[in-house]
């Protein structure tokens, strides 16, 4: 029997946070993405056009409830 398994590098590119995070397929999946990081929920970096998501940080903003909730210190999320 084959694991389904994936396992995901400490940034993300914005294909693999979609993946990541179930959003889908195509078209919406991209701008449900692009949607989360207009309004500032979701945590990512921008360098120009550039655009990474960090592994860890994704993961304390799913735990804290994703929607509506800002991450300001993701680091001090996970330590706890």
């Amino acid at each position: 029997m084959e694991s389904t398994t994936q396992t995901y590098p400490e940034w993300m590119t914005p294909e693999q946070a979609i993946e990541f995070l179930q959003l889908g397929d195509g078209k919406p999946a991209r701008e449900r993405l692009r949607n989360l990081m207009r309004r500032k929920l979701l945590p990512h970096y921008k360098h120009g056009k550039l655009v990474r998501f960090r592994l860890g940080e994704i993961n304390a903003w799913l735990v804290a409830g994703a929607v509506g909730r800002k991450i300001r210190n993701p680091e001090r999320m996970q330590a706890t």
